[in-house]
């Protein structure tokens, strides 16, 4: 069985997935790192391209902005998709009828279409996404300049609509860290379609990291076994 992993807004392959990279190998299975700092094109092309790398059945995850794609893939996989398990997925698309979601939009979508006419480079990019979304960011982080411009050529995170039927037809697992209330909408969206969602809190927007992360993933996987 193959698992297929997708990143955030970040980019990265396995360093992004630290605790499943070294926590869920094993002999009977393949885990697949896409990096799509590496790839052109957006979400779509992206889930297309993960696809590609495995012929056979596939547990599928995401997290952040790659719950975005992580989605579309399950939507396009059909019946090889054994599960798909959502990390903080950033899927404001499904939410924006909801009042944080709704809020937070009112803001980004104004400043950092004003951002992006002024012509600021990548990493500045990014430091106003984080701060309009009331995260600090630390303008030293080498990573800035990427997401920045993972942020351009993939577009903004509203603007890539997932069918959330897609939650129903594929057994789904959403996990949040219980800190944002615009991550609580997404999921609840989510759960409301059919998946199940648990919140494992104390890290943050990475709960893949918490030491009960890998459990949850394989019960899950169990489950649709």
């Amino acid at each position: 069985m193959d698992v297929l992993f997708f990143s955030g807004i970040d980019g990265g392959g396995d360093s992004q997935w630290p605790v499943q990279a070294d926590g869920l190998a094993s002999s009977d299975r393949r885990l697949i790192f896409v990096d799509p700092n590496t790839l052109e094109g957006g979400p779509a092309e992206h889930a297309a391209h993960g696809l590609g790398l495995t012929p056979g059945d596939v547990h599928i995850l995401g997290h952040s902005y790659g719950g975005i794609t992580a989605s579309l893939a399950a939507d396009k996989a059909g019946p090889r998709i054994k599960s798909l398990t959502l990390f903080e997925p950033a899927c404001m698309a499904i939410s924006t009828d909801r009042p944080a979601t709704k809020a937070l939009l009112a803001d980004m979508i104004p400043a950092l279409d004003q951002a992006l006419r002024e012509g600021i480079s990548d990493a500045e990019l990014a430091i106003r996404m984080f701060d309009i979304k009331g995260q600090e960011a630390d303008p030293d982080d080498p990573n800035l300049a990427q997401v920045g411009a993972n942020f351009r050529a993939w577009g903004p995170m509203w603007t890539h609509p997932v069918d959330v039927s897609v939650y129903g037809r594929v057994p789904t697992l959403v996990v949040t860290g219980g800190w944002d209330v615009h991550f609580d909408e997404y999921a609840d969206v989510i759960a409301g379609a059919g998946a199940r969602h648990v919140v494992l809190t104390g890290f943050g927007h990475r709960p893949q990291d918490h030491p009960g992360a890998n459990d949850l993933i394989e019960g899950h996987w169990r489950g649709v076994a």
